[in-house]
């Protein structure tokens, strides 16, 4: 599997991975299985008629970016909040903590769960239609939980704790061979939302994947804010 050297890193938000707690994909013979099998392949299929030119978008967006929209987030909260140079500092220290922390984190508990995506459930299904293919090409490595959607929890989050803010306002380019592809959003929550979705709409990820990697993501920073990089104390 991908990144083998990750099982050696020390996480900056403590010794090590331990603390870290998911609640797992759901079972196979559950009605949340059944849900999140039937709307990847739905709307993630590459011939869906039912994913929207948005959605699409979105989806090929956030395949190839990952922090630097939450860096473009940060720096527009940073201004919003109107933090000084030594908290701006501590902000964007924060958020790549946060934000590396969970990408390892991912790999760690990929390793664990060993969940497969959703091209093998689809085709190994009772019903299975063999010939479903995704939106965009099946990555080499477990589907549970998302790593995208840990880390953009874990940057998102850590830039709530760090400035207050979640009505931020802040936009990121994808530069294609056609031109740019811009995606803008009103708030980090708008923007998380987007990511969580556009791992489905590729067809790569399950929703459980998604919305459990957020809460992990959120769960990193808000250790890392609280420990490592807990806030100055008030001057005077």
């Amino acid at each position: 599997m991908a990144a083998p050297h990750v099982v050696d890193v020390v996480p900056f938000t403590g010794k090590d991975f331990a603390f870290l707690q998911v609640k797992g994909p759901p079972a196979l013979t559950s009605a949340d299985y059944a849900r999140d099998l039937a709307e990847v392949a739905r709307l993630g299929a590459r011939s869906s008629m039912e994913r929207t030119g948005d959605q699409t978008l979105a989806a090929i967006f956030w395949s190839v970016s990952t922090a630097g929209p939450w860096e473009a987030a940060a720096r527009a909260a940073a201004a919003a909040a109107k933090l000084d140079l030594v908290d701006s500092a501590r902000l964007f220290a924060l958020v790549n903590m946060a934000g590396v922390d969970g990408y390892y984190a991912g790999w760690q508990l990929k390793r664990k769960f060993n969940f497969w995506r959703p091209i093998t459930a689809i085709h190994e299904s009772a019903d299975g239609d063999r010939a479903w293919q995704p939106l965009l090409t099946t990555p080499a490595h477990p589907d549970y939980p998302s790593r995208h959607t840990i880390g953009s929890g874990a940057m998102a989050q850590a830039i709530r704790k760090a400035t207050g803010l979640d009505a931020v306002t802040f936009s990121s380019a994808l530069a294609l061979p056609t031109g740019q592809l811009i995606r803008s959003w009103t708030s980090i929550a708008d923007a998380e939302g987007d990511v969580a979705g556009a791992r489905l709409w590729a067809g790569i990820h399950f929703r459980s994947a998604n919305e459990h990697g957020l809460e992990l993501g959120h769960a990193i920073a808000d250790r890392a804010a609280d420990t490592v990089m807990r806030r100055r104390p008030p001057r005077g």
